[in-house]
């Protein structure tokens, strides 16, 4: 018999292995392997009943639209891209998803708001000349604040806590629960069709 730890790392395992076949379905669409038609049959799935969302496959979903959405989202396909996101959008307010999850709903949503382009480009290396100026910018800044403390005061009261000059805000209210195991079922009737016809 499993024990609780067991089952756990398997649930995992299977869910990066999801994660990776979505990315990969995504991906050989983008090189025209797979066809639109597919697109929408795999989005309708992962959407499944919306009424009782399942954890994992919202999460495949926002990780397929921000792999295929800039190029499935054009003018032929927007009446089913509009009633995907209507859907995504009542999901991002639904209790029954993790904080987590409604995070990554919103996120796919603003994506697709800013004509899926990230608000952030992942940056690569520094180059040296831009370490050293950034070095340099952050003791201009902490000299300034030293220079500010002087002025005001003496510094704060013996026994006082130091000043944080950090970012405020913990990761931590962002943590996922325990992702629900339930089943997808069809769409709803009014989001079955979706799909139907090959869109090119």
């Amino acid at each position: 018999k499993q024990t609780k730890e067991e089952r756990e790392e398997k649930r995992i395992r299977a869910r990066r292995r999801m994660l990776g076949n979505i990315r990969l379905i995504g991906e050989l669409y983008k090189k025209r392997m797979l066809t639109e038609r597919i697109m929408h049959e795999c989005i309708k799935k992962l959407l499944g009943n919306y009424q009782n969302p399942d954890e994992e496959n919202i999460e495949a979903l926002c990780k397929l639209m921000s792999t295929i959405g800039e190029m499935i989202d054009h003018a032929k396909a927007k009446e089913h891209m509009d009633a995907y996101f209507d859907i995504m959008l009542k999901l991002s307010t639904s209790q029954q998803l993790s904080s987590r999850v409604r995070f990554m709903l919103r996120d796919s949503i603003d994506l697709r708001k800013n004509k899926w382009q990230q608000r952030r480009k992942v940056e690569g290396p520094k180059k040296i000349d831009e370490v050293h100026r950034d070095a340099a910018q952050e003791r201009h800044a902490q000299s300034s604040r030293l220079a500010r403390g002087s002025v005001v005061g003496s510094g704060p009261r013996r026994g006082a806590a130091p000043m944080d000059y950090g970012p405020r805000g913990s990761a931590a209210a962002l943590a996922s629960p325990s992702s629900q195991q339930v089943g997808h079922r069809g769409m709803p009737s009014h989001s079955r069709g979706f799909g139907t016809q090959d869109i090119r």
